[in-house]
Order: structure tokens, then C-alpha cells, then sequence
């Protein structure tokens, strides 16, 4: 008898976690999830160790505080409330700024303005010793921006 328990128990330490609740009801088995063993981190996992040791010595330098957030957080003061109301940062991916904007009279405005705007958010948003991180702009039309929603009655 312990033997067929056993063998049921390697049977289901095999069985990936994501799958164990289908193959629990289809045997009707109780809701003990099988052991996981233990691995030793192998080479790939020391290389990972590594990059995300340097990472986060990285990231203490500047602390949590990435460049977007900076942005994000400072960019009613880099553009006047009205900019504020009809365009929004929504991320950074290789110093190019991406930037929601409420329409494409807002977004014609905003590409004419673009280089004096990039000098104003580098000054902003930049570290000490850091030189324009944000090298281009990149305009997106989101036409929720800058709208009110309706009232209800």
C-alpha cells in the first residue's frame, strides 16, 4: 500500500504547478500540491545573479527614481497647465519620450514646439552630470486626454 502512494507521489512531484489543479480534480485527489525540489542555481543563474546584482547597485545610485517617473512627476512645471490638460508622458524607451497628446491640433502645436520642449524636460528631468537623456520626442494621438466626462443627472 505505501508503495502505490509512493509511486503516486512521483508521478505528481513531475507534474508543473499550473497543470496540478486540473490533474487534482480529474484523479480527485486531495489539495496537497506535490514538493517542489530544490535546485542549485546553475551557470545561467549565476550570470542572472550577476546582471541583476549590477542593476540594483545601478538603481541605488539613482534610487528609485527613474527618468520617467521624474518626468511624470515634474511635468506641469516643464509645460503650462493647459499642455498638462491635453498631453501626458506615457513612457521612455531609448531616450525617445513617448508623449499622449488629445488631438492632432494639439500634436501639429507640440512637433512645431518640439525642440524647445526637449531642452526643457532634459533641463527638468535630468541627474547631475547626466546629458540629455531624452533625445527625441515621440507624439501619440489619445483622444480621452483633456476631456471632461459627462456629468450624470
Amino acid at each position: 500500500m505505501a508503495d502505490s502512494s509512493e509511486k503516486r507521489d512521483r508521478i505528481l512531484e513531475s507534474v508543473p504547478p499550473e497543470t496540478w489543479a486540473v490533474r487534482r480534480e480529474f484523479l480527485q485527489l486531495s489539495d496537497r500540491r506535490p514538493r517542489i525540489p530544490f535546485k542549485e542555481p546553475d551557470a545561467a543563474g549565476a550570470a542572472v545573479e550577476s546582471v541583476a546584482d549590477r542593476l540594483l547597485r545601478k538603481l541605488a545610485y539613482t534610487g528609485t527614481d527613474s527618468l520617467a517617473a521624474r518626468i511624470e512627476r515634474r511635468w506641469a512645471g516643464i509645460v503650462s497647465p493647459e499642455i498638462a490638460r491635453n498631453a501626458q508622458p506615457s513612457g521612455i524607451e531609448n531616450g525617445v519620450l513617448n508623449i499622449r497628446v488629445s488631438g492632432p491640433i494639439w500634436m501639429a502645436e507640440l512637433k512645431r514646439e518640439s525642440h524647445r520642449l526637449l531642452r526643457r524636460i532634459n533641463g527638468a528631468a535630468a541627474l547631475p552630470g547626466e546629458q540629455n537623456p531624452v533625445r527625441r520626442l515621440r507624439f501619440q494621438l489619445d483622444y480621452t486626454l483633456g476631456r471632461t466626462p459627462p456629468r450624470a443627472n
